[in-house]
């Protein structure tokens, strides 16, 4: 009798041993399922929610900048002739390239610069423009320091023109310093600064502002989309996976719009009804019949910055006609009329610094509000003429005179446009 309790008493206890195993394995096996569906939910619906976070940021962006903007500020100086050279060329795309060669050309009808001719008889426009130069003509001494507080534009642009002629320990210049022609824009630190300087205050009144925190936001989310998207791919769910296509493309669409958004800073409405006045007075200096060389030397910036070649001819017949040639102008060999258009040709060209244009395909006539030049925004993906070597992907120290690690808009290294983040310095 007893025997058969025994092993009624062992069965039992195999029974509940095998109960409690089972449990335990349906219990993991329970909460496996639970944490691999928690990720197939949730990592999907992060990436992309992220994704689209950055599509909204740049779509938003050219949305805006499409439409026509809002109205201007009355501070605002939208007349060409008070704007001023710099900002007209600014405001015009290409003819910003020009802004020097123009100011040279109004420096020298107020006697502050003197052109001296040197080139053989004979010699082309553009046959050695090291035997051309231009020469302070002034009756002060120009401080080589960087007082900006105190000194006339106009020094800072005779200055800059001069720097590569000026000794390593000078403290002033004085009538009579003379560089060449050819010599001016190459490598020319100090004039690479002023003309950014310049821009960078035009932009200020006349183009959009930098949408800082939209970018930001855009390279945050547009990154989290793509990666998430990726990590989403390894649940093998077909669900999930469809959904982390679907991020990975909105979100590297949102990164390449976001790397190229910089190029298409438009115009604000001060800045295109600057254009479209100065494109009405681009038409009024072509078609303006001078009456004697006073009156051709106030068109001569003008026509140098539009780059109407017609102008300079007829200025240049004028002052042929009139027995004389201009006080600024100083030649070796008798005075021609085509020896002067062929002078002030070169020096354009010359003068003429490698800016390089945003807005592409945006810019479809000359009144959009596209087309402006690259200030310093877009210095990693695509340079300018601030990037240090005329235009090239980035080269030179960083900050906002260098490209390179330094990037355009801060210290650092990486970034979509320098700095640590996506705009230089930090996110």
């Amino acid at each position: 009798m007893e025997r058969p309790i025994v092993a009624a008493l062992r069965q039992v206890i195999v029974d509940r041993a095998d109960a409690g195993t089972g449990a335990a394995a349906g219990s993991e096996a329970f909460g496996s399922s639970a944490t691999g569906g928690l990720g197939t939910i949730v990592l999907p619906v992060f990436a992309i929610a992220a994704a689209l976070t950055a599509a909204v940021c740049v779509g938003s962006l050219l949305v805006e900048w499409l439409r026509k903007p809002e109205v201007g500020t009355p501070l605002a100086v939208t007349d060409p002739e008070s704007a001023g050279l710099l900002s007209v060329g600014f405001v015009s795309g290409s003819a910003s390239a020009r802004w020097l060669p123009a100011t040279v050309m109004l420096l020298a009808a107020g006697g502050v610069i003197a052109i001296q001719d040197r080139r053989a008889v004979g010699d082309s426009e553009a046959e050695r423009p090291q035997d051309v130069h231009l020469v302070f003509d002034g009756d002060h001494l120009l401080s080589v320091g960087w007082d900006e507080e105190s000194r006339d534009s106009a020094d800072d642009t005779v200055l800059a023109m001069l720097s590569p002629e000026i000794a390593g320990g000078a403290l002033t210049v004085g009538r009579g310093a003379s560089v060449d022609a050819d010599r001016v824009v190459r490598d020319n630190e100090r004039l690479r600064a002023l003309t950014q300087r310049g821009f960078r205050d035009a932009a200020a009144w006349y183009r959009e502002p930098r949408p800082e925190r939209r970018f930001r936001a855009a390279t945050i989310a547009g990154v989290l989309g793509v990666v998430l998207g990726f990590l989403t791919l390894a649940l093998l769910d077909d669900a999930a996976t469809s959904i982390a296509w679907s991020a990975i493309g909105i979100g590297a669409l949102s990164l390449g719009l976001r790397v190229i958004l910089p190029r298409w800073i438009p115009l604000n409405a001060d800045g295109l009804q600057l254009r479209e006045r100065a494109n009405e007075w681009r038409e009024v200096v072509a078609g303006t019949d001078v009456a004697n060389v006073a009156a051709g030397e106030r068109l001569l910036p003008w026509a140098v910055l539009f780059d109407e070649a017609s102008v300079i001819r007829r200025f240049a017949e004028l002052a042929e006609e009139s027995g004389a040639a201009p006080a600024w102008y100083r030649s070796l060999v008798p005075f021609s009329a085509a020896r002067l258009a062929s002078c002030i040709t070169l020096v354009a060209t010359e003068l003429s610094q490698p800016v390089r244009v945003g807005g592409g395909l945006l810019r479809r006539s000359e009144d959009s509000r596209f087309g402006v030049p690259m200030i310093g925004d877009t210095k990693v993906w695509g340079g300018a003429y601030f990037a240090g070597d005329g235009g090239g992907p980035g080269s030179g120290g960083g900050g906002d005179g260098g490209g390179g690690g330094g990037g355009f808009d801060g210290g650092g290294i990486g970034g979509f446009d320098g700095g640590g983040g996506g705009d230089g310095g930090g996110f």
